[in-house]
């Protein structure tokens, strides 16, 4: 007995032991996490693991901090983050440096020296070029004398000119001067090239007007001699001309190590840094705020578990905006186009929370305010390789509101329409990407097609912009109108849907669209018994928003006013006819408010998690935004929408078989279980 009992237990524990032993060799050779947690706190997001799939060179990300002065809270939420991306992706490794232990400093400068190393090609490329910068500058600086002499000399002969001759040879001394003294001032010779390259840059359009003066100068000489003399001194300003402005340009080239661009996070001593090959275009070497990847101990005293959730959030959110900074040459730029008589995106309260989050996916943004500008934004600084995908944001105007009789620059809402729809003509002409966002028109009242809608009609998509959808809700006196819809989108076989499926959003004053060809539906706002497309809805809209609840007559649902029930399709993607092998793409929405940050930047608390109220608002932007530059295998969620568990509303068919099962169902059962009883013991 007691053999038998040893045996059992032997293979027991060797049973125990080579389990243990496997599952250690599996787990040192696998990168598989398994996240059991309700909300999936320890998943790094769909779109984040889009972006890692596409990574095809080794990257490294270190962060060299004092870990003693970081909440604990924040830096356990990090590591888990961090630890998600180096367990995600081969290609991606992470590394702790804690600043403050014993090797700490010894370990942050061995990373500093192999940084050093790491581009000193670079850097020795820079300097040669450099040192060529320096020389043309010098050479420029001769030829600044040269013309300081031939001024000189022209206005000893052309009299009449003498008092203009000598301001430019003055002009010309001054100018040699400047030069001369900004690169003495610079410390290393890469300083000193930008700092003559600067001023070179303020030169070339100042002597643009000498040599058109001393055009003039040369065709009222009053001698031969004063002619070969002022066409000498314009020769030399239009060489200088030239010269300036191809050193300004060469200077801003010149670019930086990468090093250099990330100096200031070093200064400290600490630094997150995600780390990839040296590029002799674009940047090799991100650096990630430290600030912002542990934010301080207050942040988790007041808010507990919801600023721990919120806090691995923004350290997937900057790890993978670095991501797409440094491995990621084709991220889109998008240009928002709107009809205000002012620049506007930026600046607080309508779009600063949108293109905070642009930043996070490294989006750049650029403004057309195209009923003040002609001609759309210079994109060379933010894209200088002209490579990057740019789409257009439109933002349809209102066409409801009137001129300012005391103004005359403003414009009526109808000729700012009639613009915008011009920029939109143009940019389908073109086959640009466009987001086209559109609001309620006045023109189909009048028996006009709306002219922002007009041009998508090649996309097989039209717009009922002279019918906007109204719903009734309960008000303190009866039933009032309202024009704010809310909305469960469903998954479709569309890559925006399936991104936004299931994320409530928020509408406000949508109107229909209607499809043809292969136009696909993204967003569909169904029936409902207090809904309907109004057709009399001017008066309304022309009521202070804090006013039309008072309205005595509010809009109502009435057939014979040619109003019309839904469903309705809100928003669609469309293809346009080929052009050079490929078709271009257009997202249309029939609304023009839905990304504004007011529109979608409340939240609530659920799980301990921060989260949007309406997070389908802001991920069908970025969805759009990704589908038009063609970045399909990017589309997913972010982080900020992880799925939780909402509560749907209950079908009417639904809830009538729940009832009757509760009313009939509940006593049947009841006497089959009795009947069961009864048999059984009988």
């Amino acid at each position: 007995m007691r053999t038998t009992l040893a045996i059992r237990a032997g293979v027991l524990a060797l049973a125990a032991t080579v389990i243990a032993v496997s599952l250690a060799v599996l787990g040192s050779n696998t990168n598989a996490r398994f996240d059991l947690t309700f909300a999936r706190r320890h998943e790094l997001g769909e779109r984040t693991m889009a972006r890692l799939r596409t990574l095809d060179e080794p990257l490294e990300l270190v962060v060299a901090v004092d870990r003693r002065r970081i909440d604990r809270r924040a830096r356990d939420r990090v590591d888990d983050v961090l630890a998600a991306f180096d367990h995600a992706s081969p290609d991606l490794s992470v590394t702790f440096i804690d600043t403050g232990s014993p090797r700490g400093p010894e370990l942050y400068d061995d990373l500093l020296a192999r940084l050093r190393v790491r581009e000193a090609p670079r850097r020795q490329q820079l300097e040669d070029e450099a040192a060529r910068l320096i020389a043309d500058a010098n050479s420029l600086e001769a030829e600044l004398g040269s013309l300081d002499t031939a001024a000189s000399t022209a206005a000893g002969v052309a009299t009449a000119h003498a008092p203009r001759l000598q301001q430019f040879a003055a002009f010309a001394r001054v100018a040699a001067k400047q030069l001369g003294e900004a690169a003495d001032a610079a410390a290393s010779d890469t300083e000193k090239a930008r700092a003559a390259a600067g001023v070179a840059g303020k030169l070339a359009p100042q002597f643009e007007v000498v040599v058109g003066e001393l055009g003039q100068m040369e065709g009222d000489p009053p001698s031969d001699e004063a002619r070969l003399r002022v066409r000498n001194a314009a020769r030399v300003a239009d060489s200088i001309r030239g010269h300036a402005a191809a050193l300004a340009q060469r200077g801003a080239n010149l670019g930086q190590t990468d090093l250099d661009r990330v100096s200031k996070a070093l200064e400290t001593g600490e630094a997150a840094l995600l780390i990839g090959p040296p590029r002799d275009a674009g940047p090799g070497l991100v650096a990630i705020d430290l600030d912002e990847l542990y934010p301080p101990s207050e942040l988790f005293d007041v808010g507990g578990a919801a600023a721990e959730a919120a806090t691995a959030d923004r350290a997937e959110q900057l790890a993978s905006s670095a991501l797409a900074v440094l491995a990621d040459p084709a991220r889109p730029v998008v240009v928002f186009v709107h009809g205000v008589m002012q620049r506007w995106v930026g600046q607080a309260g309508a779009l600063t929370g949108l293109l905070e989050r642009l930043a996070h996916e490294g989006i750049d943004y650029a403004e057309w305010a195209a009923a003040i500008e002609p001609s759309p934004p210079d994109l060379t600084e933010i894209d200088p390789s002209g490579t990057r995908p740019v789409v257009y944001a439109i933002i349809g105007p209102d066409s409801t509101t009137t001129a300012r009789p005391s103004d005359p620059n403003s414009k009526s809402g109808t000729e700012i329409a009639q613009r915008i729809g011009e920029v939109v003509r143009g940019l389908v002409d073109q086959g640009k990407p466009v987001l086209v966002n559109l609001a309620p028109s006045v023109f189909p009242t009048f028996g006009d097609a709306d002219p922002v809608a007009d041009p998508l009609a090649s996309y097989g998509i039209t717009a009922q912009s002279g019918t906007p959808i109204f719903a009734s809700t309960p008000g303190a006196n009866g039933p009032i109108a309202s024009t704010l819809h809310r909305v469960v989108p469903e998954r479709n076989d569309q890559a925006i849907s399936d991104a936004i499926a299931g994320l409530p959003m928020a509408i406000e004053r949508p109107v229909p669209l209607t499809l043809d060809g292969d136009a696909m539906a993204l967003l569909t706002l169904p029936a409902s018994d207090d809904r309907w497309a109004e057709t009399q809805w001017l008066r309304y809209f022309r009521t202070p928003a804090n006013q039309r609840h008072l309205l005595p007559d509010q809009p109502r649902f009435d057939a014979d006013q040619g109003d019309a029930r839904g469903p309705w399709i809100i928003a669609a993607a469309g293809r346009g006819p080929s052009t050079r092998g490929e078709r271009p793409r257009a997202v249309v929405v029939g609304a023009n408010t839905w990304f504004l940050d007011r529109a979608w930047r409340s939240q609530q608390v659920v799980n301990g998690r921060p989260l949007l109220v309406n997070p389908g608002n802001v991920e069908f932007f970025d969805a759009a935004v990704l589908w038009l530059a063609g970045r399909d295998e990017l589309i997913a969620p972010s982080p900020s929408a992880r799925p939780i568990a909402l509560i749907r509303p209950i079908s009417p068919g639904t809830l009538g078989a729940i009832r009757w099962g509760l009313i009939g169902g509940l006593p049947l059962l009841i006497l089959i279980a009795g009947g069961a009883h009864r048999v059984m013991r009988g």
